[in-house]
């Protein structure tokens, strides 16, 4: 985990104008490490929520940084950008011209809000549309399962709680996979007995 951050910028229509939907997204754990709603995309606004996700995340007491993964946009490539990411002893790189897989992940983020959250409001403001956005990240990386983190939700994953979530989902799977099977059988005295038994398994399980 934090080994390699995603940054990436989208558009967010608010009433007559845009928005720029500025996103660092933990490619571990798919969780939203930092964002800003702006008016402007310049390489400053891409510093200023480069700046706020690593002190969030207490990465200025930290000399093991992660890693700034980008497109090739002017403002990840401007030298006010470099010299910040040097200064604190960031590497970064960038993706491959024509090569989109690059920054699959974060795309799929982008994907998700617009589909999850924009397209279905019409912002009136900006303070409007901040919020929504605020509430879907929220929701996103708190309770929105992932299938390609094993369907546990990027907070999990980040804190390695869905170690325990697969384990108890699999415990369940079983018990639910040997109630079937004795389900199947005739129903008589001793699958009763079998039934009762499984069931006090189940409860072991989870003590």
């Amino acid at each position: 985990m934090h080994q390699i951050w995603l940054l990436d910028i989208s558009f967010i229509s608010v009433k007559n104008s845009f928005r720029y939907l500025i996103a660092v997204i933990d490619l571990y754990s798919r969780y939203i490490v930092g964002w800003d709603l702006s008016a402007t995309m310049t390489s400053r606004d891409v510093q200023k929520t480069v700046d706020f996700a690593l002190l969030q995340h207490g990465f200025y007491e930290r000399e093991d940084k992660p890693k700034i993964h980008s497109d090739n946009g002017s403002q990840m490539k401007a030298k006010s950008f470099k010299t910040f990411l040097k200064d604190l002893g960031m590497l970064n790189e960038y993706s491959r011209p024509h090569v989109p897989q690059d920054q699959a992940v974060l795309e799929r983020f982008f994907r998700t809000i617009k589909q999850g959250e924009v397209y279905h409001e019409e912002y009136e403001n900006h303070y409007q549309a901040r919020d929504g956005i605020s509430k879907f990240i929220d929701y996103y990386n708190h309770r929105r399962p992932h299938q390609g983190i094993g369907f546990a939700g990027p907070y999990q994953k980040l804190t390695g709680q869905e170690k325990t979530i697969l384990k108890e989902r699999k415990a369940r799977a079983i018990v639910a996979q040997e109630i079937r099977r004795i389900g199947n059988r005739r129903i008589d005295k001793s699958t009763n007995e079998e039934m009762t038994s499984v069931k006090n398994r189940n409860k072991e399980i989870f003590v």
